[in-house]
């Protein structure tokens, strides 16, 4: 029973949405012209937080907690990490989820091995 739990679960895991985050694209220039626009002074050394919110590769503006995933080519609201069991990231939308799968594998083969070696002890 837990089995087909798991792989209904490891399924939602692998193939939905982690999270990603989406916006219109918008450049480093964009944002600081609207900045100096608001009569605020922008130095290099503390640049806005609208600037470090950023994504460089996505050129869209990240909420707090997201960060750009590598291996998946966009940015997840708050991305935990990328799992290669799932070949998926981990962000808001499946982390119960994955959490979920990890407690239903490690019952799963709990109970592998307590039956496997009540198994053994009865043929021996």
């Amino acid at each position: 029973m837990f089995q087909f739990l798991f792989l209904g679960l490891y399924t939602q895991v692998s193939f939905n949405d982690p999270g990603r985050v989406q916006g219109p694209r918008l450049s480093i220039s964009e944002i600081v012209e609207e900045h100096l626009s608001k009569g605020q002074d922008i130095t290099l050394l503390d640049p806005p937080a609208s600037i470090t919110t950023l994504c460089l590769v996505c050129k869209i503006k990240k909420p707090i907690r997201s960060k750009h995933c590598k291996e998946s080519g966009y940015c997840i609201g708050r991305f935990d990490h990328y799992c290669t069991w799932t070949a998926n990231a981990v962000g808001y939308k499946n982390h119960h989820k994955f959490v979920s799968v990890v407690l239903l594998a490690i019952l799963n083969h709990s109970c592998f091995l307590y039956y496997s070696s009540h198994c053994m002890q009865v043929a021996f």
